[in-house]
């Protein structure tokens, strides 16, 4: 989902018929529907991962398999924010047999920045970063491997937009817990540094945000506990003189606990209110 400058909403996904294509919506800020567009033929399936606007122009990317492809590749699409009507589309064929890109950012130029994914079932699976810019041309590209398989989470471009993140799980091949990395760029592709952290069983980064000071934040899950998987939210600290800019996550159970200290007075005197009325 994003927004733009006039409170207009974006949603995409995909819609359902006898195969799925790729959707899309535009709400107004009352949340009624300006226009919808979709994406694909009757051929094949479609998805769509991220969306963002930059002014006039909504780019969109994703998974497909029409127009007669015989594997899935990841696309990036660009249309028109304000009527919704189709410019062009690319895609992506990296070395498996599923490719995807999960997750765009697009800076003030219009560059595009890309976050890929391609899987072959049951063997390995990597990643890649990419920049193009508004023409579609490649500007530079940088795969990973890894020891073992890579999964792709997300891809997030600072404010000042010399400095790129990226974030995901990764295992080193050796039947050992999947591990959450973080990945460093600059903005021309140069690696400025990259860390694993390793809090319990399965760690996965999931998405990034960074807020107004600067500091960068990590949502994802782990298999911490023994009934399944917790979410967390982690702050990266890059003041560390080189060592490890991860601390121990706060799981949101202490999160919503902590809360409803803080707003334990509040609650018992709005019960006591209540409580009194009703005596009344």
């Amino acid at each position: 989902m994003d927004i733009d400058a006039n409170k207009n909403i974006y949603i995409a996904g995909y819609c359902y018929s006898s195969d799925s294509d790729g959707l899309i919506l535009k709400l107004n800020s009352t949340g009624h529907e300006v226009w919808n567009a979709t994406y694909g033929d009757a051929s094949g399936s479609d998805s769509i991962y991220s969306i963002v606007v930059c002014g006039g122009l909504l780019y969109v990317s994703g998974q497909t398999n029409s127009w007669g492809l015989t594997s899935s590749r990841g696309f990036i699409a660009l249309y028109s924010s304000i009527d919704g009507h189709f410019m062009w589309n690319f895609t992506w064929n990296g070395p498996n047999s599923e490719d995807t890109i999960v997750d765009l950012q697009i800076d003030r130029h219009c560059n595009i920045y890309a976050l890929g994914s391609s899987v072959e079932p049951a063997l390995s699976s990597m990643i890649s970063i990419q920049k193009y810019n508004s023409t579609k041309n490649l500007l530079w590209k940088v795969d990973y491997y890894g020891p073992g398989d890579v999964y792709t989470g997300a891809l997030l471009l600072s404010p000042n937009q010399d400095r790129l993140y990226v974030t995901g799980g990764i295992d080193n091949g050796l039947m050992t817990p999947q591990d959450l990395f973080l990945f460093k760029y600059s903005s021309e592709g140069n690696l400025l540094g990259n860390w694993t952290w390793d809090y319990s069983d399965n760690d996965m980064g999931k998405n990034l945000l960074i807020d107004s000071y600067g500091n960068l934040f990590i949502i994802g899950d782990t298999l911490a506990s023994t009934s399944g998987s917790d979410a967390f939210i982690m702050k990266a600290n890059f003041a560390n003189s080189g060592n490890s800019p991860f601390s121990n996550p706060l799981d949101l159970f202490i999160l919503l606990l902590i809360l409803l200290i803080i707003m334990a007075p509040a609650l018992t005197i709005l019960i006591f209110i209540v409580y009194k009325k009703r005596r009344k």
